[in-house]
């Protein structure tokens, strides 16, 4: 059982106000990406690294600090060069575009890409250790001495007009908060696996819950619902993304185990579902949350407004989950979980022309 499943099934049977499901597009939804083949996401991107156990430590240090990307002043999302000439850095002026995502430094020959959003902040990581600076040791990462505020900004430069990842402050905390906790687990995260029996869920012990309930970094929940008594909204996003990409790697892997359980798992609620949810026709707002949103203007964490939408993901991709493997079953197919799910609307959320809401939270 998904115990913080549970919880959440209560608040959605409360009225909600500013992010609606539309059950009929939802299922009209369902039934077309009930038949299709869909893919779990093996994240062989570049940013990525090729050893599935090295990739399952980068992972850790990665959802650590995996959220708000956009600056939320300018309404631009941080974006970096990587690689990068040792030379010329992040000053963009100094390269000449080659294609949309590819830059050449004509002054020392070298090529570069751009990244954005999370992409981005793992491009920073990579670098990090390309420069020589430890990133993915938790012994360093416990040393404010080397640590530092100044190597943070270092880490995670960028290019104008968001020079430095927002949060940075809270991210630079954050890692050092993974790495003491990481400390108990003989500092490898694949020990939160391994002692998990790769289950995501056991009674307390499964992985998403020993990375909620022990790594403050992955704890998300709200006290209540404002203005009412009720108990805490744990919504985890960066647990479950952890343990779902976890999941999309070891289908393809000879080294990593499988998850046991992973039909247990959650959406993660961030701001790209719901971008795609919407787009679909299957999360209808407000008309001032919408136009809030269109305006790029701060959707305040805890709010009314913020937890409804974040409600709404999780319920749909219930919703979705049982009605596609319905139509499966029906048909003698095997059955999705919500890797593949996620996967599919995440994809959809990132072709989205329209902004996606805009929270500062370290939640996602």
């Amino acid at each position: 059982m998904n115990p913080y499943l549970a919880e959440l099934s209560e608040y959605f049977k409360m009225r909600r106000v500013h992010a609606k499901l539309n059950r009929e597009r939802l299922n009209a939804f369902a039934a077309e990406a009930a038949l299709q083949d869909l893919a779990a996401p093996e994240w062989r991107e570049p940013v990525y690294p090729k050893d599935d156990l090295e990739f399952v430590e980068f992972l850790g240090w990665s959802n650590s600090i995996n959220f708000h990307f956009t600056d939320i002043a300018t309404g631009e999302k941080f974006q970096t060069l990587w690689p990068e000439c040792k030379h010329c850095r992040q000053q963009k002026e100094l390269y000449q575009q080659v294609d949309k995502y590819t830059w050449r430094c004509l002054l020392h020959d070298v090529e570069v890409k751009v990244w954005g959003g999370a992409f981005a902040m793992d491009a920073c990581l990579r670098r990090a250790t390309e420069d020589g600076i430890p990133v993915f040791d938790p012994r360093f990462l416990r040393n404010w001495r080397e640590w530092t505020d100044t190597l943070a900004r270092f880490v995670f430069r960028g290019l104008h007009p968001v020079p430095v990842i927002p949060m940075l402050k809270e991210r630079h905390k954050l890692l050092n908060q993974s790495a003491v906790r990481l400390g108990d687990y003989g500092e490898e995260w694949m020990n939160v696996f391994r002692m998990a029996s790769f289950y995501a869920f056991k009674g307390g012990l499964g992985a998403v819950e020993r990375l909620a309930n022990e790594f403050p970094s992955y704890k998300d929940e709200y006290r209540g619902y404002p203005g009412s008594s009720g108990p805490p909204i744990p919504f985890h996003k960066r647990a479950h993304l952890f343990v779902q990409m976890y999941e999309g790697r070891a289908r393809a892997s000879s080294v990593l185990p499988r998850i046991k359980d992973p039909e247990l798992l959650m959406l993660p609620a961030d701001y790209e579902l719901p971008r795609a949810l919407r787009a679909i026709g299957a999360v209808e707002y407000s008309p001032k949350l919408l136009a809030k949103i269109i305006a790029k203007k701060e959707i305040k964490e805890g709010s009314v407004a913020e937890i409804e939408i974040r409600l709404a993901v999780v319920e749909a991709g219930e919703i979705l989950e049982s009605e596609i493997n319905a139509i499966r079953k029906a048909n003698g197919l095997s059955s999705y979980t919500k890797v593949e799910i996620d996967y599919l609307l995440w994809t959809k959320g990132r072709a989205c022309p329209e902004p996606h809401h805009l929270t500062r939270t370290t939640k996602y």
